[in-house]
Protein backbone atom coordinates (compact mmCIF):
# COMPACT_ATOMS: atom_id res chain seq x y z
CA UNK A 1 0.00 0.00 0.00
CA UNK A 2 2.78 2.43 0.85
CA UNK A 3 4.36 1.71 -2.53
CA UNK A 4 1.14 2.76 -4.22
CA UNK A 5 1.05 5.99 -2.21
CA UNK A 6 4.62 6.75 -3.17
CA UNK A 7 3.79 6.14 -6.82
CA UNK A 8 0.72 8.37 -6.58
CA UNK A 9 2.78 11.15 -4.98
CA UNK A 10 5.49 10.73 -7.60
CA UNK A 11 2.89 10.82 -10.38
CA UNK A 12 1.41 14.01 -8.95
CA UNK A 13 4.88 15.57 -8.86
CA UNK A 14 5.44 14.53 -12.46
CA UNK A 15 2.05 15.97 -13.46
CA UNK A 16 2.86 19.27 -11.76
CA UNK A 17 6.24 19.41 -13.49
CA UNK A 18 4.64 18.67 -16.86
CA UNK A 19 2.11 21.45 -16.32
CA UNK A 20 4.88 23.87 -15.36
CA UNK A 21 6.93 22.85 -18.38
CA UNK A 22 3.96 23.29 -20.70
CA UNK A 23 3.19 26.66 -19.14
CA UNK A 24 6.83 27.63 -19.70
CA UNK A 25 7.20 28.20 -16.00
CA UNK A 26 10.80 28.57 -14.86
CA UNK A 27 10.17 26.97 -11.48
CA UNK A 28 11.68 23.75 -12.88
CA UNK A 29 15.43 23.93 -12.86
CA UNK A 30 16.76 24.26 -16.39
CA UNK A 31 19.37 21.52 -15.94
CA UNK A 32 16.69 19.22 -14.53
CA UNK A 33 14.17 19.84 -17.32
CA UNK A 34 16.13 17.84 -19.91
CA UNK A 35 16.32 14.82 -17.61
CA UNK A 36 12.69 15.30 -16.66
CA UNK A 37 11.55 15.29 -20.28
CA UNK A 38 13.47 12.11 -21.09
CA UNK A 39 12.28 10.49 -17.88
CA UNK A 40 8.68 11.30 -18.82
CA UNK A 41 9.15 9.90 -22.32
CA UNK A 42 10.69 6.70 -21.01
CA UNK A 43 7.91 6.23 -18.44
CA UNK A 44 5.17 6.66 -21.05
CA UNK A 45 3.63 3.34 -22.09
CA UNK A 46 4.42 2.33 -25.64
CA UNK A 47 2.88 -0.18 -27.95
CA UNK A 48 5.38 -1.64 -30.33
CA UNK A 49 4.06 -3.06 -33.57
CA UNK A 50 5.95 -5.27 -35.92
CA UNK A 51 5.78 -4.68 -39.65
CA UNK A 52 4.03 -8.02 -40.15
CA UNK A 53 1.36 -7.22 -37.55
CA UNK A 54 0.81 -3.83 -39.13
CA UNK A 55 0.41 -5.32 -42.60
CA UNK A 56 -1.94 -7.99 -41.26
CA UNK A 57 -4.10 -5.29 -39.66
CA UNK A 58 -4.15 -3.34 -42.92
CA UNK A 59 -5.19 -6.50 -44.75
CA UNK A 60 -8.07 -7.04 -42.33
CA UNK A 61 -9.26 -3.46 -42.73
CA UNK A 62 -8.99 -3.67 -46.52
CA UNK A 63 -10.96 -6.92 -46.52
CA UNK A 64 -13.68 -5.37 -44.37
CA UNK A 65 -13.92 -2.31 -46.62
CA UNK A 66 -14.22 -4.52 -49.71
CA UNK A 67 -16.94 -6.58 -48.02
CA UNK A 68 -18.79 -3.42 -47.03
CA UNK A 69 -18.63 -2.11 -50.61
CA UNK A 70 -19.97 -5.40 -52.01
CA UNK A 71 -22.77 -5.51 -49.45
CA UNK A 72 -23.76 -1.92 -50.22
CA UNK A 73 -23.86 -2.73 -53.95
CA UNK A 74 -26.10 -5.75 -53.26
CA UNK A 75 -28.39 -3.65 -51.07
CA UNK A 76 -28.74 -1.01 -53.78
CA UNK A 77 -29.50 -3.70 -56.35
CA UNK A 78 -32.14 -5.25 -54.08
CA UNK A 79 -33.69 -1.82 -53.40
CA UNK A 80 -33.98 -1.15 -57.15
CA UNK A 81 -35.64 -4.54 -57.70
CA UNK A 82 -38.03 -3.90 -54.81
CA UNK A 83 -38.93 -0.49 -56.21
CA UNK A 84 -39.70 -2.04 -59.61
CA UNK A 85 -41.88 -4.72 -57.98
CA UNK A 86 -43.73 -2.09 -55.94
CA UNK A 87 -44.30 0.00 -59.06
CA UNK A 88 -45.68 -3.05 -60.91
CA UNK A 89 -48.07 -3.77 -58.04
CA UNK A 90 -49.16 -0.13 -58.01
CA UNK A 91 -49.80 -0.21 -61.79
CA UNK A 92 -51.85 -3.41 -61.39
CA UNK A 93 -53.83 -1.84 -58.58
CA UNK A 94 -54.55 1.26 -60.69
CA UNK A 95 -55.66 -0.94 -63.64
CA UNK A 96 -57.99 -2.92 -61.37
CA UNK A 97 -59.43 0.28 -59.91
CA UNK A 98 -60.10 1.65 -63.44
CA UNK A 99 -61.91 -1.56 -64.42
CA UNK A 100 -64.15 -1.30 -61.37
CA UNK A 101 -65.02 2.35 -62.10
CA UNK A 102 -66.06 1.73 -65.73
Amino acid sequence: MSGELINEKENKKIDIRIIRLLANDNSCASDDSFNFIWRSIILMPRTLYSHGDHMAQLGKVTGLLEAQTKIQAEVLKAQKELKIIEQKHLIEKIKNDKKEVW
